[in-house]
C-alpha cells in the first residue's frame, strides 16, 4: 500500500514439521496481514496464490501450523476448507510455552 509492506506469505514445497514432511505435506509457514487490513480478502488472495503455485509443482497436500489459542486464523483456515489435524506440537519461545495446531489440505479439492 503506497510502498508499506502490508501482508506476507512464506511457504515451501517440504514441510517445515518434522511430522509433516515425513508425510510428503506442502506447508504454508507464515500468513500475516497487518491488522488495519485485515477483513478485506488479503489473506485470502495471498492463500489462493500460494496454493496455485503448490499445484504448479504437483503438490496435492498442505499443511498449516497455527497457535491453539489463535481463534482468528483458525476460523480462516476451517472457512477455506483445512481439516483439523489431532497432531499438536508445543515450542517455547522467550521461556514461554505454545501450543501449536495444524490444518490440512487436499490442494486437489481446491
Amino acid at each position: 500500500d503506497n510502498g508499506k509492506i502490508v501482508a506476507l506469505a512464506d511457504a515451501t514445497i517440504i514441510s517445515y514439521y518434522d511430522y509433516y514432511k515425513n508425510l510428503g505435506y506442502a506447508d504454508l509457514g507464515a500468513l500475516y496481514i497487518l491488522p488495519e487490513y485485515q477483513h478485506i480478502g488479503l489473506g485470502k488472495k495471498l492463500f489462493d496464490k500460494v496454493v496455485a503455485e503448490f499445484k504448479s509443482h504437483g503438490c496435492d497436500k498442505m499443511v498449516i501450523g497455527v497457535l491453539k489459542d489463535n481463534v482468528q486464523a483458525r476460523h480462516a483456515y476451517e472457512k477455506w476448507g483445512g481439516v483439523l489435524d489431532n497432531h499438536e506440537e508445543m515450542f517455547v519461545k522467550l521461556n514461554k510455552g505454545y501450543s501449536e495446531v495444524f490444518y490440512l489440505f487436499d490442494l486437489n479439492k481446491l
